[in-house]
């Protein structure tokens, strides 16, 4: 068995520095990482955190710091601007003071800062194993360091999204990006990528989901503007694919004894807390293409602008 030299978490971990970026990336304003975004995960672990955890512990005790640091896509920096900030916060002050750096999560390490990870490692060829990787925070930033990684989940739904976030970018990405043309380079390449995306996501969804209820102010509109619709009967496939795969939430369902019709199983059909916003789901009947009675949530919403 090879040695395993000391590891550099052993001595030393850049709290300060991936504190604030977990901070930053969490940052509603500035919007969550990608990965994020493909599901909802309750425990998800923050990127900056989970590569700095990673990259310590394969790395030599006396890896250099600083290196390190470039390698995670941080610097002692942001924690100078984070406490001038806080400090101008405290004396009440208004502040212009700003990050003069991109998150860390952004930060791919390059070709020279891999090939400095490589060697510095604490023992040769280091497998990252995550035995509950969830959401798939950890084995994601081990594979950006350029480490074998090894993820294990139960959950089918954790397992769906680690497999989107680990796996498939990595087998497919290529394929995909040929299919659908040249490598993007342009915010309006992703965009005609994301519309064929949705255009098959129509198709697949015809006749899944009941029709939507217009209110009448759109009936009205839609009456008036027919010929528009018509013409643009393409851009609203995509608009509405693109709200169903938003906004629909999903409950398992049990078919009732007497009547065979299916119960969504919900412990309560609230959907905020908040006192001022009332914010529930009413419950009725749809029919599907089959025949048979399905139950659709729709939102009541209540707002006391007292």
């Amino acid at each position: 068995m090879a040695q395993i030299a000391k590891r550099l978490i052993e001595d030393w971990f850049p709290v300060n520095e991936v504190s604030v970026e977990a901070i930053r990336e969490g940052g509603a304003l500035a919007g969550h990482p990608p990965v994020n975004q493909l599901h909802v995960w309750w425990a998800r672990r923050p990127l900056a955190i989970s590569r700095a955890a990673v990259a310590t512990s394969v790395l030599n005790a006396d890896a250099d710091r600083a290196t390190l640091l470039q390698a995670l896509g941080t610097s002692e920096q942001v924690v100078v601007e984070r406490r001038a900030m806080d400090a101008a916060k405290a004396r009440g002050e208004w502040s212009n003071i700003t990050f003069s750096s991109k998150r860390s999560f952004i930060h791919n390490p390059t070709p020279a800062q891999a090939a400095w990870l490589q060697d510095n490692l604490s023992a040769p060829d280091p497998v990252a194993l995550d035995v509950t990787a969830g959401g798939g925070s950890i084995p994601f930033e081990a594979g950006r360091l350029g480490l074998r990684t090894i993820a294990n989940e139960l959950n089918p739904v954790a397992s769906l999204i680690l497999r989107a976030t680990c796996e498939w970018p990595q087998k497919y990405g290529g394929a995909l990006l040929e299919h659908f043309g040249s490598q993007p380079t342009i915010a309006s390449d992703w965009t005609g990528i994301a519309g064929r995306y949705l255009r098959r996501v129509a198709e697949l969804t015809e006749g899944v989901y009941p029709p939507e209820p217009q209110p009448a102010w759109m009936r009205e509109w839609n009456a008036q503007h027919n010929q528009q619709i018509r013409s643009n009967s393409e851009k609203i496939k995509i608009a509405r694919a693109q709200r169903l795969l938003q906004y629909n939430l999903w409950a398992r369902a049990v078919a009732c004894p007497s009547c065979a019709r299916e119960i969504p199983l919900s412990p309560n059909w609230r959907l905020t807390k908040q006192i001022a916003t009332k914010a529930t789901l009413k419950s009725k009947s749809a029919i599907r293409a089959d025949g048979s009675l399905q139950d659709v949530a729709t939102a009541n919403c209540e707002t006391d602008r007292t």
